[in-house]
């Protein structure tokens, strides 16, 4: 994985915490091109509206040293410092509403924070062999869960129900109820989740993602004054 990223002609450090791309304030200040300080303050007039540990994570320095293999090039202060996951920057850039962060969030999101589902992260040759390790998720929809939460937010619907609008979607263009019998019968698992299904199929999973990308866009339009 590249330790830069090029979004709208600014570039943009490659942060990693935990398996997840993270941005810091002053990331976002930076390729929005606003003045220092003002995606912090942003924060802290909606912070009652972010869940610690989906939408941010605050990072404190003597926890780094045991958290170091799951972190890719974030600088801990001794007053720590707090980093964002694709969901909280969504949140907080909803007010930026400019020709230049529009651009920004589309390139952050298909450019930056894709990232960790096209490269396999770094490994640590010491950690390896001190600590068991984990798989990379697959499911769809868990990979998406934040761009889902954000969604649910917006339109004030639960997961549940954005997920039958999203098959309501996927079966205009595939027979969902036959992909589901294929799967079953081919894995043996008929007790299967929706979920699994669109995972199985790249032709679902692909039409997902593109449904899922049209509603993040149709709900910051939305909450466009």
């Amino acid at each position: 994985m590249e330790n830069i990223v090029n979004v709208e002609g600014t570039e943009l450090d490659v942060r990693e915490y935990n398996g997840q791309m993270v941005v810091t304030f002053d990331d976002i200040d930076l390729v929005h091109k606003r003045p220092s300080g003002t995606a912090r303050k942003a924060f802290n007039r909606n912070k009652k509206r972010f869940i610690n540990g989906v939408d941010y994570i605050v990072l404190e320095k003597e926890n780094s040293n045991v958290h170091r293999v799951d972190i890719r090039n974030i600088d801990i202060p001794n007053r720590g410092i707090t980093v964002f996951t694709e969901s909280g920057y969504l949140m907080l850039v909803k007010p930026f509403k400019d020709d230049l962060s529009w651009k920004v969030q589309r390139s952050l999101v298909n450019a930056y924070f894709a990232l960790r589902n096209q490269h396999p992260a770094p490994t640590s040759t010491t950690a390896i062999e001190e600590k068991p390790t984990l798989e990379f998720e697959t499911d769809w929809f868990c990979i998406n869960r934040g761009k889902i939460n954000y969604i649910c937010r917006c339109y004030d619907i639960t997961s549940k129900e954005y997920m039958h609008h999203l098959l309501e979607v996927l079966g205009r263009t595939y027979n969902f109820d036959e992909a589901k019998r294929i799967y079953s019968a081919t894995t043996g698992n008929w007790k299967c989740r929706n979920s699994e299904v669109i995972t199985y199929f790249p032709q679902l999973s692909e039409l997902a993602s593109k449904i899922l990308q049209k509603d993040l866009e149709d709900c910051a339009k939305e909450e466009t004054p």
